[in-house]
């Protein structure tokens, strides 16, 4: 049972990627086309971005707030230091927060009694999910930024008649064979990657084609799959390694692209640049496992592999399933079908925007005012890269985020609470916090706070500090403690 349940999974994901994967390839072809998606996508990612950055603004504004009217000596001011030390030390709270809704603020409001276990724990789980949703979209915008820039440079660079490919955004070739690799990837990213991809698109369309007939053929007629004329009597053995590895490839690339690309309502999600959570990891690593044995059985049965093999000594039989019988195992292949017809007329998208909760995830937003959108964004990082030396403390590749004053907590008959500063201690973060009496006109607030260097900077050396820290540690074989925070008011 555990078998067929793995090859239904099997055919789902391989029924989609073998649609998918050749339509990416032809899409990738055209630098044109990607470089509108990545405008498009720009887009939508600044967008998210600035959720995730008021998302990680509130909950940080709840921790401070919670902090701050606690008792000296409290038992969760231990805790409390835990989630406000979980603040990233480039993250301006003071600009974001000044975004926030009055009903917000006022959700951010504590009283002692709400401070609980229980409460911060939620709270500290929240943190930590919003530090990597933003950490996901910072990420996801720089990939998106440099396949952008590339896609302008191939581009520009098609009217070069020098036929060295010049970049417009990345530092220049080195002196010593500078223009040799400059020769060699304008004819790779002019010349032959278009071509390439093509290929590699009508190949894998066709191999698409011949794999869905044979699988259709194990319940029809197995003497007719086309891997059945493939694989018979008399080969050599390094044929049938040969042939066996590039079918057994193909079916997993297909199956395991579908799987990596899997989204189910943002709970499994596969993320770059080692983003991922730990349940969708294991989530997918379940998958991964779960599909291998039915995807090696499924390719025996294409090749109709009437005698038993090794593999079946190894794994056992699956030729009879309890309460369902053999004819299982012909007909599920057969489903690749219904999968195949449903991506390539994309009616999963019609399908959902017929469902009660699909309306929102079939939504076709306005393409246009997407494509302008993130021209004008990518055009102003493109901007700030071109003049990176001359500002280093202004990440390059990073979204513009508008400036706003500092950030205040006010409230009659209270303090101003104010994050001022980051400064390094051994291996310990301190941050220093004023407190300021309310005036009648808030004027004596204003004057009684001095500005500090930018989070940014100090940022940069916190972590030089810590560097250096791990750097002796790791030389004596001791270990590093974790930074901790400390509050104080002055």
């Amino acid at each position: 049972m555990g078998n067929m349940w793995g090859l239904l999974n099997f055919i789902a994901l391989f029924g989609y990627g073998c649609v998918d994967l050749p339509k990416l390839l032809w899409n990738n072809a055209n630098p044109d086309e990607r470089l509108a998606q990545c405008h498009i996508k720009a887009s939508q990612i600044d967008t998210r971005k600035t959720e995730a950055r008021a998302e990680l603004a509130k909950l940080m504004n709840k921790a401070v707030s919670a902090l701050r009217i606690l008792p000296a000596d409290h038992p969760m001011e231990a805790y409390l230091n835990i989630v406000v030390g979980k603040c990233p030390v480039d993250f301006d709270l003071e600009a974001a927060t000044a975004t926030l809704g009055a009903s917000e603020a006022r959700a951010a409001k504590w009283t002692v009694d709400d401070v609980t276990y229980s409460r911060v724990s939620e709270l500290h789980r929240d943190v930590k999910a919003a530090i990597l949703s933003l950490a996901r979209t910072q990420t996801e915008w720089q990939i998106n930024a440099e396949v952008a820039f590339d896609m302008e440079d191939v581009l520009q660079n098609r009217v070069d008649s020098s036929r060295r490919f010049r970049s417009s955004w990345r530092p220049p070739a080195p002196p010593v064979c500078g223009h040799i690799l400059e020769s060699a990837e304008w004819y790779w990213k002019v010349r032959f990657r278009k071509a390439m991809y093509r290929a590699s698109s009508l190949l894998t369309a066709l191999l698409s084609g011949v794999f869905v007939w044979s699988e259709i053929m194990i319940f029809a007629n197995p003497r007719l799959s086309a891997f059945a004329y493939v694989f018979v009597e008399g080969m050599s053995w390094w044929a049938i390694q040969v042939a066996a590895f590039s079918c057994v490839g193909y079916m997993a690339a297909c199956a395991y692209y579908t799987l990596f690309r899997l989204k189910l309502f943002n709970f499994v999600q596969v993320h770059f640049a080692q983003q991922t959570d730990p349940y969708s990891l294991l989530f997918v690593a379940t998958l991964v496992a779960r599909i291998a044995a039915p995807l090696c059985y499924n390719f025996l049965s294409l090749i109709n592999a009437k005698q038993k093999t090794y593999f079946h000594h190894l794994m056992g039989s699956m030729d009879a399933v309890p309460l369902l019988g053999s004819w299982v195992n012909a007909f599920v292949p057969c489903l690749v079908v219904v999968f195949v017809t449903f991506t390539a007329f994309n009616l999963w998208s019609r399908l959902l925007s017929k469902l009660p909760f699909g309306q929102h995830v079939a939504a076709d937003p306005d393409s246009e005012e997407l494509l302008g959108e993130g021209q004008r964004l990518l055009k102003d990082v493109k901007r700030r890269l071109a003049q990176w030396p001359a500002s280093p403390n202004t990440p390059p590749l990073s979204p513009v985020s508008p400036t706003s004053k500092r950030y205040t907590r006010t409230a009659p008959g209270r303090p101003h609470l104010k994050v001022t500063s980051f400064e390094p201690v051994g291996l310990s973060r301190s941050v220093s916090v004023n407190t300021v009496s309310d005036g009648a006109d808030g004027e004596a607030a204003g004057a009684g706070v001095t500005e500090e260097s930018s989070l940014a900077s100090t940022g940069k050396r916190l972590f030089s500090v810590v560097k250096s820290k791990m750097s002796a540690v790791k030389s004596s074989g001791g270990y590093l403690a974790l930074p901790r925070l400390h509050l104080g008011f002055t």
